[in-house]
C-alpha cells in the first residue's frame, strides 16, 4: 500500500500531466498559440472547469486552489504553462530517488566533482577563506564551485552518506553543475541566485529536499 504522501504526489502529478496533454493537443492542431498568455488562459480555464466538474481528487484540493489563486491574481500573466512544465519536470527528476547505485553518495559526489574539475571548473572542497575576517568569498575563476569549511565538516557519515543539508556555491552559469550532479544521482535545490554570477544551492540527505528544484537540461522544454 502507498503512503499518503505518495498518493498525493501521484494525484497531483497526474493532474499536471493531464493539463499539459490538453494544452499541447490544442497547440498541435493550431487551436492555441504557444505564447505564455495563451497558455495561462487555457490552463486557468481548464483548472476552473475541472474543479467545477469535480474531476480532481480531494487530496489535491489545496494545490488546485493555489494554482487557481495564482490565475485569479495574474490572469494571462500567471505563466501557468511554465509552472505546469516545472512541476512535471520535478516529478520526473524525483525518480532518481528510486535508482539503485553501486557506489555510496560520498563516492558519487567525489566522482561528480572530479568530472567538473576535468571540465575546467575550479572546485574548492572546502574553500580556504576566513569569512569572519574578510567577509564573503569572491570567486577568482571564470567557472568556480565551492563549499564552505563549516558545510564541508562532517558532510558525510561513517557509511559515506550525506548526513546534513549542505550549501554549494557556484560562480558562472550553473547548468553544467546541475546536470553533472544529477547524472551522479543528486538533486540540487536553488536557494538564491544573482544572474549568471553567483548561485547558492543545497544538497539534502537522500535527496529529501525542501524548496525549488534546479532543473537538469534533459528535462527542459
Amino acid at each position: 500500500m502507498m503512503e499518503q504522501e505518495d498518493i498525493f504526489c501521484e494525484d497531483f502529478y497526474n493532474m499536471i500531466l493531464g493539463g499539459l496533454i490538453a494544452l499541447r493537443s490544442e497547440q498541435k492542431v493550431g487551436l492555441l498559440s504557444y505564447s505564455s498568455s495563451s497558455e495561462s488562459l487555457f490552463l486557468g480555464k481548464w483548472l476552473k472547469l475541472g474543479k467545477k466538474q469535480r474531476r480532481f481528487p480531494k487530496t489535491i484540493a489545496t494545490e488546485i486552489d493555489s494554482l487557481l489563486l495564482r490565475y485569479s491574481k495574474n490572469g494571462r500573466s500567471a505563466n501557468l504553462g511554465h509552472v505546469f512544465s516545472e512541476i512535471w519536470s520535478e516529478s520526473q527528476i524525483c525518480k532518481v530517488r528510486l535508482q539503485v547505485f553501486d557506489q555510496t553518495p560520498q563516492k558519487r559526489f567525489n566522482e561528480a566533482m572530479k568530472s567538473l574539475a576535468d571540465s575546467n571548473w575550479l572546485v574548492s572542497l572546502p574553500v580556504k577563506h576566513d569569512f569572519e575576517s574578510y567577509g564573503a568569498y569572491k570567486p577568482t575563476g571564470p567557472k568556480e564551485l565551492f563549499i564552505t569549511e563549516w558545510d564541508w565538516l562532517d558532510m558525510f557519515d561513517p557509511d559515506e552518506n550525506i548526513k546534513k543539508p549542505v550549501s554549494l556555491f557556484v560562480a558562472s552559469c550553473p547548468q553544467q553543475v546541475i546536470d553533472c550532479l544529477y547524472t551522479y544521482g543528486f538533486i540540487l535545490v536553488t536557494i538564491a541566485q544573482d544572474n549568471e554570477i553567483h548561485h547558492h544551492f543545497k544538497l539534502y540527505p537522500n535527496n529529501c529536499y525542501k524548496g525549488k528544484v534546479a532543473i537538469p537540461s534533459k528535462f527542459m522544454d
